[in-house]
């Protein structure tokens, strides 16, 4: 490797400063991920405590379903930020800097350049979806099965469209279908990932 001249040396600083922005912003992301998955799981362990006693209310039912969908939304976004946040390292800083330090693109990131591990990544896929399904759709589901079951005048009332039940079902089913929609999108197991 040839000694780097002024002009390069400064465009690597501009690069490693830019790679260390980027990594934080990652890091600042995941934490977000992280604070929202305590704040959703608190949402279910609220509405579970209230399930089994006459206090639940179908408008906390409600809130459930939809802010699990936004919960779950946010949480997605955030994915996918981190993934092009990691894709400008890869794909945009590394092959400049590696360019100007002739060296291979693994030997300069390979936390964002050398990240395939097959078997890992199967098994990664795996969890993240199963966790996903659990917290994001079963367990909302089994906490309003349980409580319909528990209401036995909660089938009347929404079929009558003056009661405000009518309403508050529709807003889950919507809720629900639309939190439906995004695991599929995001927590569906890939082809790749099952093989």
């Amino acid at each position: 490797m040839n000694k780097l001249t002024d002009h390069q040396l400064q465009h690597l600083e501009y690069l490693r400063t830019d790679t260390v922005s980027i990594k934080s912003e990652i890091a600042r992301r995941s934490n977000l991920q992280r604070v929202v998955l305590v704040m959703y799981i608190t949402v279910i362990a609220v509405v579970a405590k209230g399930v089994s006693s006459p206090e639940l209310t179908t408008p906390l039912l409600v809130g459930l379903w939809v802010g699990g969908t936004l919960f779950l939304q946010f949480y997605e976004r955030e994915s996918l930020e981190i993934s092009r946040l990691g894709s400008i390292i890869r794909e945009r800083i590394s092959p400049i800097a590696t360019n100007i330090l002739q060296i291979d693109q693994q030997d300069l990131f390979p936390s964002e350049t050398n990240q395939v591990f097959p078997k890992f990544d199967m098994i990664t896929a795996r969890y993240d979806c199963q966790i996903k399904w659990l917290l994001f759709l079963v367990l909302p589901l089994f906490i309003t099965v349980f409580y319909i079951l528990q209401d036995c005048q909660w089938a009347s009332k929404i079929l009558d469209i003056y009661e405000r039940d009518l309403y508050m079902a529709i807003i889950s089913i919507g809720s629900g279908s639309r939190t439906l929609y995004l695991l599929m999108i995001h927590a569906w197991p890939k082809r790749e990932a099952i093989a």
